[in-house]
């Protein structure tokens, strides 16, 4: 049996390994800082509560964890979900092609078909 031993003569030059910290960690912590720091613009809503309307069939559950992040999205920078306010409705259409949508704004709500 041959004993050897592998030296990295660049390990000292490495950065940190951080990557599985920042993969553990939750995906909003904090408010980011430019988060409403100015006051809003012709053509903006200031969105202080959100109606979710989810009327799309994910019966493999695709898309829970987005609607979890979203969540956790809304609760790091203050916004309400509640059956009042601005709404975001998500509905089912076919468009003709994979991953396409399309999206209606109006004053009241946003429509993202897809």
């Amino acid at each position: 049996m041959i004993d050897f031993q592998l030296y990295d003569e660049f390990r000292d030059k490495l950065p940190a390994i951080t990557f599985h910290k920042d993969l553990t960690r939750p995906l909003h912590e904090k408010r980011p800082a430019v988060w409403n720091a100015r006051p809003v613009s012709d053509g903006e809503i200031f969105i202080s509560s959100i109606a979710l309307d989810l009327n799309f069939h994910d019966t493999e559950g695709l898309l829970a964890t987005s609607f979890e992040d979203f969540c956790a999205f809304m609760e790091c920078v203050g916004i309400i979900r509640g059956k009042d306010g601005y709404y975001l409705r998500l509905e089912q259409l076919d468009l003709g092609c994979f991953e396409a949508y399309r999206i209606k704004i109006t004053e009241n709500g946003i429509t993202v078909f897809s």
